[in-house]
Parts: structure tokens; C-alpha cells; sequence
């Protein structure tokens, strides 16, 4: 009876030694993941109307911090409706843990209609942090930016636009699966 008992505690001992994987949070060199983000915003000037944004996108890590991003976002809002194609690179601080932040800079190219056609170009610098709940899916917030885009209707003059969003205003959510 002892042999037993010791042989069924030994094998429970063993089995659940064998179950306590090491985790690997973060990203390192190598690494593709997808992400897609969700932003809502409102405004109150001439009448109320809320803007809402969908961005998925890929990338790459070229080193075990720097990642190479490619994506796409739609927008609307009322009768204004645009697309982008988005091209970056971010830099990711403390890329191996659970919890990081980066910085990135992108480039979209985009158009839209607001009762005539446009083109767009922009340039944003971003400020986000990850925080991976398991091995491969993580939260993703962008919080802060600064970007630049110029508007050029069909058969017009360019219009450009820069905001500063240091006040969370252009606080963006998402999720990231990392392959």
C-alpha cells in the first residue's frame, strides 16, 4: 500500500512539475503579430457627430525592439468617409516583458469623400503601451500623438491639419496576437 501511495504522490509530483511552463511574454527579434485597434470620438462643434476609426494591421520585428508595422484604416463619420494605408516603424521599450510602451512614427496615404472626392497624406508619431495577458494575445493602447496630414480635394488646393493629442483625445484600444 505504501509503494503505491508513493508512486501515485511521485507521478502527481512529476505531472505537475512538467505543467509549470515558463511563460514568454513580449515580443523579441522574429516575432509577427496582428493587431487592430477601435477609436471613438465626438465632437460638439455645429451640431453633434462622433467619428469612429478601425485599423488592423501586420508587423514585423527586425530586432528584438524595433518593428516594421504595414496596415490599413477605415474612418467615418456622418457623411465623411475615409480609408488609409498605413506604413511605420515603432520602437518598443522593455519589448521582452508583460508590460511595455513604444513609440512609433508612420506614414498614411489615404482618400475619402465629404461630399466630393479627396486625397490624403499623413504623418504620425505615437505613444502606446502592451501588456500581454498569455503568450500570445495582448491589450494595446496608443495614447498620445502628434500628426500631420494634408488634404487635397479633387480639382482644389491641399488643406493641411497639425494636432497635438498629449490629452488622451486621441486614445486608440486594440488587441495583438503575436504568432
Amino acid at each position: 500500500m505504501k509503494k503505491i501511495i508513493l508512486t501515485a504522490v511521485a507521478v502527481f509530483a512529476f505531472s505537475f512539475a512538467n505543467a509549470q511552463d515558463s511563460k514568454s511574454f513580449g515580443f523579441a527579434k522574429g516575432d509577427i503579430y496582428a493587431t487592430g485597434t477601435v477609436s471613438s470620438s465626438s465632437t460638439s462643434v455645429s451640431g453633434s457627430s462622433t467619428a469612429t476609426n478601425f485599423a488592423p494591421s501586420v508587423g514585423y520585428f527586425v530586432t528584438d525592439a524595433i518593428a516594421l508595422e504595414a496596415g490599413f484604416s477605415t474612418a467615418s463619420s456622418g457623411n465623411v468617409k475615409s480609408s488609409d494605408f498605413q506604413v511605420g516603424a515603432a520602437y518598443v521599450f522593455n519589448a521582452k516583458n508583460q508590460f511595455s510602451t513604444n513609440v512609433s512614427l508612420g506614414l498614411a496615404f489615404g482618400s475619402g469623400t465629404d461630399g466630393g472626392d479627396y486625397k490624403s497624406m499623413g504623418l504620425q508619431l505615437a505613444y502606446g503601451l502592451n501588456y500581454f495577458v498569455s503568450n500570445h494575445f495582448a491589450v494595446r493602447a496608443n495614447i498620445a500623438g502628434l500628426s500631420y496630414v494634408s488634404v487635397t480635394p479633387n480639382g482644389g488646393s491641399a488643406v493641411s491639419n497639425t494636432t497635438i493629442g498629449l490629452d488622451m483625445s486621441s486614445l486608440s484600444l486594440g488587441l495583438v496576437y503575436k504568432f
